[in-house]
């Protein structure tokens, strides 16, 4: 009942109803269609730059991690003369491993031998948490709760 509150339930929701549901709906369906003919990948990012989230101003409390927080470390951002003060180890790092990733991914079709397929077990999907812990494991079907049947129907 807080406005703090209400203001990130709303963002939660807007990010479920317009990028989250839809993605992920669309990812599951497509796993399902083309089976074991090609490899679908997911990821939910868990992680922001602090430099990013300021200039993206996803940096209050309230804010959960923004859409497209990804792309200046797909990009090799933390990496750009002008840039690399403002980002840290970690940040680069992560940096690295994302570009390797995506490189791997259009190169051999797989991003790394760590990361299930979405639909390895088709009970149970299973999404990269991208963030800087390589060793982190696979959410197993982290939008079940939320993903009701109104939203299957909406979708």
């Amino acid at each position: 009942s807080s406005t703090p509150a209400l203001k990130r339930a709303f963002y939660q929701y807007l990010g479920d109803l317009l990028i989250k549901y839809p993605t992920y709906l669309f990812a599951r369906q497509m796993a399902t269609t083309v089976g074991n003919r090609h490899n679908i990948y997911f990821y939910e990012l868990s992680y922001q730059s602090q430099f990013c989230a300021k200039i993206f101003q996803c940096d209050d409390e309230d804010s959960a991690i923004g859409h497209g927080m990804d792309i200046p470390c797909v990009l090799g951002q933390p990496f750009i003369a002008e840039m690399v003060d403002f980002f840290d180890e970690t940040d680069r790092q992560f940096s690295r491993d994302v570009m390797r990733m995506w490189t791997n991914f259009a190169k051999y079709g797989k991003p790394d031998d760590k990361w299930p397929q979405l639909l390895s077990d088709p009970n149970v999907p299973k999404v990269k948490d991208l963030n800087p812990d390589p060793n982190r494991p696979p959410l197993h079907d982290p939008y079940s709760q939320c993903l009701t049947d109104f939203w299957k129907s909406y979708f």
